[in-house]
């Protein structure tokens, strides 16, 4: 099921019921009613945009940074390769099989879902949530000694 990232609101935008003291331009009051909502949505929707381009802008940030470190990395590799010399150096067959595999030495991240790279549109949807109940006073009544809440 998909989650909804970002919400603009007020979502109804004439949607809302007069007083009961306005007896005459109810026309004009839904009017100024509905154009205080747009502007509300407009501004919403502003907010939401500028988010957006701020995390377009890291994002591109980041991978200029990558790109900037793969092409050094190229650079090193090909200058070594430059100095190496294939017909002074022979390598038996034997010598390939002794060798050890290539292990990476980058480290993948494993806190994919952590609260640090929740994006900031979640975070304020769970920041806008109720907290969950107190089910960990109910702990010392299980059997298992597990908390209540995972």
């Amino acid at each position: 099921m998909p989650i909804t990232k970002r919400a603009i609101s007020p979502v109804n935008v004439s949607l809302h019921r007069l007083p009961a003291s306005i007896q005459r331009d109810e026309l004009e009051c839904v009017a100024n009613g509905t154009l205080a909502n747009l502007i509300r949505q407009l501004s919403s929707l502003s907010r939401h945009a500028e988010h957006i381009f701020g995390e377009i802008y890291h994002e591109a940030v980041k991978l200029d940074h990558k790109t900037n470190m793969l092409s050094q990395r190229i650079e090193r590799l090909t200058h070594k390769v430059s100095q190496l010399d294939y017909t002074k150096e022979e390598v038996s067959l034997e010598d390939l099989h002794m060798r050890k595999p290539f292990k990476s030495s980058c480290l993948i991240d494993q806190h994919t879902l952590d609260r640090q790279t929740l994006p900031s549109a979640l975070a304020e949807c769970y920041a806008a949530c109720d907290p969950p109940p107190a089910l960990d006073a109910l702990n010392p009544y299980r059997d298992d000694k597990k908390s209540a809440l995972r």
